[in-house]
C-alpha cells in the first residue's frame, strides 16, 4: 500500500533527538504516572488506566493534570464518557472493564510497560495517511499500520511503542501539528 511509505519515511527521517525522545517516551510516561500513583497511594495500573480512558483528544500535559484531578476526587472538564469511566476506575479499582476502543486499551497497555502494543490514534493515523485531516482507517489499512510499524521496529532494534512514539514526535515536527497527544514529556515539567 501507498500510506504505509509515509511511516517509514517519517521515521526515516527523524532526528537523533526525535528518536531518542520516542525511545524513552513511554519509560518517562511510565515514570510520571508511578509518581502519581505514589503521591496518591494508588496502583500504577488504576492511574495508567484513568490517564488512558482520559486520553482521546487531549494533550499529554492536560491528560496529566485531568488524571491528577481524578486522583484528587476533583471536578474534571472533557470528554463526559471518558470522565465517568475515570471515576468509575478510581471508585472500583477496576481497570479493564473500563477500557474501550482499541486506542485507549493499546494506550493503557504501553503506559504499564507493554510495549509490543502499538497506540494507534489519530495522530497515527494521520501520519500513516501523511494527513493532517484524514481520522479513519479501514481495516486492512490497520493492519498495514501496524505491520509497518513492527518492521520499522525490528529493523531499528526499538519496541514497537518506542517505532510509534518516535512517528508521533517526528509527524509533530513536519506538519506542525497542534494536534492533541504530541507533546513530549520532556517539555512538560
Amino acid at each position: 500500500m501507498k500510506h504505509t511509505r509515509k511511516l517509514i519515511d517519517l521515521f526515516e527521517g527523524s532526528t537523533g533527538s526525535e528518536r531518542n525522545q520516542g525511545k524513552h517516551w513511554y519509560t518517562d510516561a511510565r515514570g510520571y504516572l508511578q509518581a502519581m500513583a505514589d503521591h496518591h497511594k494508588e496502583s500504577l495500573k488504576v492511574t495508567a488506566g484513568i490517564a488512558a480512558v482520559l486520553s482521546p483528544l487531549e494533550n499529554w500535559k492536560t491528560n496529566l493534570n485531568m488524571t491528577n484531578m481524578v486522583l484528587r476526587g476533583k471536578r474534571v472538564r472533557g470528554l463526559k464518557k471518558n470522565i465517568s469511566k475515570a471515576n468509575m476506575i478510581k471508585k472500583t479499582q477496576r481497570v479493564l472493564p473500563n477500557l474501550r476502543g482499541p486506542k485507549v486499551r493499546s494506550f493503557f497497555l504501553n503506559l504499564i510497560g507493554n510495549e509490543s502494543e502499538i497506540t494507534i490514534d489519530t495522530l497515527m493515523i494521520r501520519a500513516y495517511h501523511g494527513s493532517t485531516q484524514k481520522n479513519n482507517l479501514t481495516k486492512p489499512q490497520r493492519l498495514d499500520l501496524e505491520a509497518q510499524v513492527h518492521m520499522i521496529s525490528r529493523t531499528h532494534g526499538l519496541t514497537p511503542a518506542q517505532a510509534q512514539a518516535t512517528i508521533w514526535i517526528a509527524y509533530h515536527r513536519v506538519y506542525k501539528s497542534n494536534f492533541p497527544g504530541c507533546v513530549s514529556l520532556l517539555k512538560i515539567f
